[in-house]
């Protein structure tokens, strides 16, 4: 940017190139949005390829590890960063237009107060893309389990995700709601108590200006809060997609009976399968005695 600075001041440039400034501006920030949306998602798909792994092979002695977050990173870092990188520059591009509409509706408050279809324009289009950015959002975020559980490319972890959308709108919404109730009691609670806690302690010690502290306390426990909720409402939808997937191509082999009541599926199927087994293993003894 100060090379294009001395480039205008000297004449080398024509006047209407003050805009590359603002071009460097959106590059840049562009960058970081990119990269932070990256890093999450990096972090999420490690994640559920450990929480898949746990569900599909914790009985296999042979697939057990000492270090199976670092294992799966290992395979996200070596298989998946393309699909990583692809989702994360979607999302990161909504954002980067959400903060220049943010910019555009500053700068022309004065014209939306004379015309309130212009003022009415804005906040539908603001408000479509806020909710665009809410949609992609939860459909990467289940994109990317499909990803870390079957090693799909992007398109097709999200096809996936919006079979799993139809398939089972019920189940989805109900552990979507519980998982949000759950992280907003945790991000409400656990800070406020600390907060509550350290203004006791300070003050029953006669410490002058006890509020500064406390609220810093407040701010440092919603922080990692708010990282133990991230690794909470990823094993939710992980074990979520886990079951639904086991459910349809595995006839619920992997599951628990008590995950299998909780997620309301067909009891009857279940039955029949345990039958099946106990008839299987008495053969077993008849045949090797004939």
């Amino acid at each position: 940017m100060r090379a294009v600075n001395r480039s205008i001041a000297d004449g080398n440039l024509p006047r209407d190139s003050r805009w590359v400034p603002y071009a460097v501006i959106l590059y840049f920030l562009f960058g970081v949005l990119w990269a932070l949306e990256s890093v999450k998602n990096i972090g999420w798909t490690a994640l559920s390829g450990n929480y898949s792994d746990w569900y599909f092979f914790r009985r296999d002695t042979s697939m057990r590890s000492r270090f199976p977050l670092a294992r799966s990173l290992c395979r996200v870092l070596r298989y998946h960063l393309g699909t990583i990188f692809f989702g994360s520059f979607v999302i990161a591009f909504i954002q980067l237009v959400r903060i220049v509409l943010e910019v555009i509706d500053r700068q022309t408050r004065k014209q939306q107060d004379g015309n309130l279809a212009l003022k009415l324009t804005m906040k539908a289009v603001k408000c479509c893309m806020w909710c665009f950015e809410k949609t992609v959002k939860f459909i990467t975020n289940y994109c990317y389990i499909y990803v870390a559980m079957q090693g799909s490319g992007f398109c097709r972890s999200c096809f996936a995700t919006f079979s799993l959308i139809l398939g089972q709108p019920a189940q989805l919404s109900l552990n979507t709601m519980v998982r949000n109730v759950l992280a907003l009691i945790q991000l409400i609670g656990i800070p406020a108590v600390c907060g509550w806690v350290c203004h006791q302690i300070l003050k029953s010690n006669g410490r002058p200006e006890p509020m500064y502290p406390s609220a810093l306390v407040v701010l440092l426990a919603y922080v990692i809060t708010a990282s133990f909720a991230i690794v909470m409402s990823c094993a939710l939808d992980t074990l979520f997609v886990c079951c639904v997937r086991d459910k349809a191509e595995y006839k619920a082999a992997f599951m628990s009976d008590r995950l299998h009541r909780a997620f309301g599926f067909d009891k009857s199927e279940r039955r029949e399968r345990k039958a099946a087994k106990r008839a299987a293993k008495a053969e077993q003894p008849a045949v090797a005695d004939g």
